[in-house]
């Protein structure tokens, strides 16, 4: 997936905003996609790309889904079936973004620099992780796809109401967050040089813990010290 040009189906969206969730059998909502969004009508253009260029592989989870813990507490879905589009594989509009987690999913190598999960936001580490790098990618001829390889999972124990407690900070912020993405100026220059950028552009906002900026430049100093 990653080391070829891809010929296949492209999604796209009335909302800029895909969930995998909506081609799995039952539905589901993945974990960090908008609440302000569920629930609504999203129209989804599924049409042909050829040669695009995939920079992100997130292969998908039969049995227990990646799901917040609102849902799992509500409806403990087990999913059993993919759609035939899941089944071929689909990549998203690059201005698009959708929450990807970090189990079972690749990076191509220059995308590498991105793929560091934060920290002080609870559950919604890689979560937000996956939008940064979508946010970069806008920028860039890379894309995001879905579908192989499949995985069955099997989740180890959690206690939910933690989880629940974890995800509440994320639950609020990810809307404003990913507007604040979408207004960084990132330039020109390497993948590094526009997620520096990025991060200035987050520094001092009033809703991100500092951390996650003060992480964010540290990592990308070290990874500029080892390129």
């Amino acid at each position: 997936i990653l080391s070829k040009p891809y010929t296949g189906l492209e999604v796209s969206s009335d909302r800029g905003w895909f969930n995998v969730g909506d081609f799995m059998v039952p539905p589901v909502y993945h974990r960090g996609f908008p609440y302000d969004l569920r629930h609504q009508k999203i129209n989804y253009q599924v049409s042909y790309a050829h040669g695009a260029k995939v920079g992100i592989a997130a292969g998908m989870w039969l049995g227990d889904p990646d799901i917040d813990a609102m849902e799992r507490i509500t409806n403990r879905p087990t999913v059993h079936q993919f759609s035939e589009i899941l089944h071929k594989g689909i990549i998203l509009d690059n201005t698009h973004f959708a929450p990807i987690d970090s189990q079972n999913t690749a990076y191509v190598r220059e995308l590498a620099p991105l793929m560091m999960v934060l920290v002080g936001v609870g559950r919604y580490d890689d979560i937000w992780a996956s939008y940064i790098a979508e946010r970069v990618m806008m920028t860039t001829d890379y894309c995001c796809h879905f579908g192989k390889p499949f995985v069955w999972q099997e989740r180890n124990p959690h206690n939910l109401w933690q989880n629940l407690k974890d995800e509440i900070f994320g639950m609020e912020h990810t809307p404003r967050f990913c507007e604040d993405l979408l207004t960084a100026e990132l330039g020109e220059g390497t993948i590094l040089d526009k997620l520096v950028r990025l991060y200035d552009h987050l520094k001092g906002k009033d809703y991100l813990p500092p951390v996650v900026y003060e992480l964010g430049k540290a990592w990308c100093q070290d990874v500029r010290s080892v390129l």
